[in-house]
């Protein structure tokens, strides 16, 4: 048995979609017949310096999007408007405590951290974003014959700057196996990287829906009919038309968004099922039970369809915008076959087309191919037998 040391965005990440593929990244590795356990490795001040320059580089609307962000995080600290989003970063916290992980970790304590693990992941999530994650995530830190391997790791971006190409080159070169999570990230990797590149599913999908059931403990969402809505990133123009939605088919609606928005939680219309918040283990559980899902999050998307949910699929940012991360979208939306589910906020549904259900039967079939391929891909590569 290997002990498998990976490397993603999970310590104090208050990210639904974070969080779940950090937790299934283990459960799959387990299903293999290793052990893994998440790196909680603390960055380092300097990070946040070269967030801010990043920042300021993006576009108007992309820049906004993060000052408001950082808004609700300073209302937050001040305990302003806050009690709600505290008692869903609670629920985050005891979630944390069950995804197997290291103790954390600095710069200085990274090495001695990691000296027992027989091999290095990184993945799943924006793992090899530029903007978001230093050479750590590369594992800069190891020497030349430690065992590397990629699994979902996700660029975040369909361009990078040929100074990053320069710099990742060398440190993505040394993995043994390499699966990425978007088709683009493959195509941005073969034209720089010496290196097969596989595309491979997010570990949400590795765990069937009945390994997900343990979370689904609520027998009163069961008799309920309503529309999960999740949004990663918030939009009043989704949010208004998840609503309208609801009340034209006469079905409650769920509303739920990044734990630290606090200005945002519980718009009015919305039904509240839990008055403490959505922590993951009531995400799970409302997503199962749901009638219709309404998400532009790519972990919104993938669970959906993972749990034969009948959803309907919105980009986070235009596909005009030059920072867009719509390439998971399509990549999953693609792969399946199930790209007639992405919808636009100028679009006007009819009663009729929103009700319109998926027909699973060929998908799912797709769905089971891929996790059984995804799952050896993973066991080949962590036992020595993919290179």
């Amino acid at each position: 048995m290997n002990r498998c040391g990976i490397m993603s965005i999970f310590h104090k990440n208050y990210n639904y979609g974070g969080q779940l593929q950090a937790y299934a990244m283990c459960k799959a590795i387990e299903k293999t017949g290793n052990y893994a356990e998440q790196i909680c490795y603390m960055r380092r001040g300097g990070f946040y310096l070269h967030k801010v320059k990043t920042v300021l580089k993006k576009s108007r609307k992309v820049r906004w999007n993060y000052y408001w962000r950082y808004i609700n995080r300073f209302f937050l600290k001040k305990h302003i408007f806050s009690s709600f989003s505290e008692s869903i970063i609670r629920k985050f916290d005891d979630f944390m405590k069950i995804v197997p992980q290291s103790a954390v970790c600095n710069d200085e304590s990274l090495v001695d951290t990691c000296k027992d693990y027989d091999v290095f992941i990184s993945g799943s999530d924006q793992v090899w974003n530029p903007d978001n994650c230093t050479d750590e995530w590369f594992f800069n830190f190891l020497t030349d014959n430690r065992r590397r391997i990629a699994y979902s790791a996700s660029i975040g971006k369909e361009r990078i700057e040929e100074t990053e190409k320069v710099r990742l080159k060398p440190l993505i070169e040394k993995y043994e196996v390499i699966g990425v999570r978007e088709n683009e990230a493959k195509t941005l990797l073969n034209s720089f990287v010496d290196k097969d590149v596989t595309v491979v599913f997010d570990p949400v999908m590795l765990l069937e829906i009945d390994e997900w059931k343990v979370f689904d403990k609520w027998d009163f969402l069961k008799q309920e009919k309503y529309i999960f809505v999740y949004l990663v990133s918030y939009e009043s123009k989704i949010k208004n038309i998840a609503l309208k939605y609801a009340k034209r088919v006469g079905l409650k609606a769920v509303f739920v968004t990044d734990p630290r928005n606090v200005v945002n939680q519980n718009p009015k219309g919305y039904w509240v099922p839990f008055k403490d918040g959505v922590g993951l283990e009531e995400f799970i559980a409302l997503l199962i039970n749901a009638t219709y899902v309404i998400t532009n999050s790519f972990h919104g998307m993938a669970l959906s369809a993972n749990f034969k949910k009948d959803f309907y699929a919105l980009y986070s940012r235009p596909s005009n915008d030059k920072e867009n991360l719509n390439s998971r979208i399509n990549t999953i939306l693609d792969n399946l076959g199930l790209k007639d589910r992405l919808i636009d906020t100028k679009d006007d549904l009819t009663k009729k087309q929103f009700e319109q259900r998926i027909d699973y039967e060929t998908i799912y079939m797709k769905i089971t191919e891929k996790r059984n391929e995804c799952l050896r891909f993973l066991s080949d590569a962590i036992n020595g037998q993919g290179e």
